[in-house]
């Protein structure tokens, strides 16, 4: 899988071990460039066609996730999609929150970029990307 997404211009889609096909679809951001092209294209592919995006942003205050969240907000607004907002406050890693947020919801699938602002080599050393897909059983939407 490394050498796949290292070598990969393409989105991909990966998929979980879970056989439960739910409806929500979370999308992760963290104010990158690759979240943002992540939501873009999740949004010309018309992923959203049939249920609302929920939008998660992980940080250590409520006020700082609301603002990274903007610019995203913006986005969906431009296409006519108003995402449901979880500005996340928490001193915990990111990809348990989002874990958490999955769990609860009727998870489909995961949206993000498969690297932050760190290169794509991150994903594989420390990332929350990593965390997630080592961490659950979803599909995720991916691209960098």
């Amino acid at each position: 899988m490394k050498a796949l997404l290292n070598s990969n211009p393409r989105p991909l889609i990966l998929t979980g071990t879970s056989e439960d096909t739910g409806k929500d679809i979370i999308v992760t951001y963290d104010g990158s460039q690759s979240s943002s092209r992540a939501i873009h294209l999740a949004i010309l592919l018309d992923l959203f066609k049939f249920t609302t995006p929920h939008l998660v942003t992980v940080a250590s205050s409520k006020k700082k996730a609301k603002d990274t969240m903007k610019l995203a907000i913006q986005l969906f607004n431009n296409h006519g999609i108003e995402p449901v907002l979880h500005p996340i406050e928490s001193s915990n890693r990111p990809s348990s929150e989002i874990i958490n947020l999955a769990d609860k919801l009727d998870t489909a699938m995961i949206v993000m970029g498969a690297c932050g602002n760190k290169g794509i080599q991150y994903l594989f050393s420390g990332s929350v990307s990593r965390d997630l897909l080592k961490g659950t059983q979803y599909p995720f939407f991916t691209y960098h």
